[in-house]
């Protein structure tokens, strides 16, 4: 687990004071019942319609149970179609599967109190993979500083070479957001593999903005 919160941890501070004219880069970091998870976003525009995005997740157990330890990194260039759709080419690093090509859609939507995210991405390697990655978020005004967090995330992903679902999740978070931080409780429900492997995990979550 030290491990692994050490990649991260390197990998929020160089975006931290890199990232000059960027969004703002969101980092959370969940305690759960079982393991640590923790997340870390950036979008950097590149020129004119495009972008760079990554998205680096890991998690680790509380005894850094080797084969329980997951690292996910995704690199994508985008090209902005429209200001909600976004066409994108990338390489992920997966722990189990290593590099991964992919091609990938974005259909977005944002405001103060919502936002809408749907991904479908086509993986080529090692085996041929479609993924589909959802986001809602609902953060109604509870007052001037103050706002309700709320956020739904999904993902399926099904090895289209054997036919056979390759991993699943839904994770959701309830709290409050305060400025640019938000906490509260978490819960993250996971399947792997074509048997669906079940793992849970309940616990709190705390996620600044950058």
């Amino acid at each position: 687990m030290k491990r692994v919160l050490f990649i991260l941890f390197n990998l929020f501070v160089i975006s931290s004071f890199s990232q000059n004219n960027t969004p703002p880069i969101p980092f959370e970091v969940f305690f759960g019942s079982n393991r640590t998870n923790a997340q870390l976003s950036l979008n950097k525009n590149i020129k004119g319609k495009f972008n760079f995005a990554n998205l680096t997740v890991a998690a680790a157990d509380y005894e850094n149970t080797l084969s329980e330890n997951e690292v996910i990194m995704m690199n994508t260039i985008n090209y902005q179609f429209h200001k909600n759709i976004n066409f994108g080419a990338g390489l992920r690093y997966h722990y189990k599967k290593g590099l991964i090509p992919n091609l990938s859609m974005s259909f977005t939507y944002f405001n103060p109190t919502w936002t809408f995210i749907l991904s479908p991405c086509f993986e080529f390697l090692p085996k041929r993979d479609i993924e589909f990655v959802g986001i809602i978020e609902f953060k109604p005004k509870l007052s001037d500083k103050i706002r309700l967090y709320t956020r739904l995330q999904g993902l399926y992903n099904h090895n289209l070479t054997d036919n056979l679902h390759d991993r699943s999740y839904a994770n959701f978070r309830l709290g409050l957001k305060i400025n640019r931080i938000a906490f509260g409780g978490a819960s993250n429900i996971d399947y792997y593999g074509p048997k669906k492997l079940y793992k849970d995990n309940y616990g709190v979550f705390f996620k600044i903005d950058i």
